[in-house]
């Protein structure tokens, strides 16, 4: 496998995983109760608590961002510079921020989940067991 080919796989995963990330957080049905649904998107404030502190999977978008224009600066001083020992941060700061990613992602999901049941028909239950 040659490096740039390795360059090219890296930025089709990074594009890919951007576009279905986008998607899947700007979804506007993250939770269903009877013909009913709501989600993170449009973001409300009146909702409950932990919905709206589940929101943190919108700056994960930003983080994605982010990562989209580290990329880029990537390609750019591969182009200019070729394979030189200073791409190492930049790679790094990939890694960094797309394991900032998955735990922004990963927490996000945990308070949605953790709190699903005391979430019924678009209320908050009082009723706890």
């Amino acid at each position: 496998m040659s490096p740039n080919r390795a360059l090219i796989i890296l930025g089709v995963s990074i594009g890919i995983t951007s576009a279905l990330h986008i998607s899947g957080v700007f979804t506007n049905c993250w939770i269903n109760y009877g013909k009913n649904c709501t989600g993170i998107v449009p973001f409300d404030s009146s909702g409950p608590a932990w919905l709206v502190a589940s929101s943190w999977m919108l700056s994960s978008v930003g983080v994605m961002v982010i990562i989209m224009a580290t990329y880029i600066v990537l390609v750019m001083e591969v182009l200019k510079r070729g394979y030189h020992i200073t791409i190492r941060k930049l790679l790094s700061v990939i890694d960094s921020l797309s394991l900032l990613n998955v735990l922004l992602i990963y927490i996000s999901i945990i308070v949605i989940q953790s709190n699903l049941d005391t979430y019924t028909n678009g209320k908050v239950s009082t009723n706890r067991v």
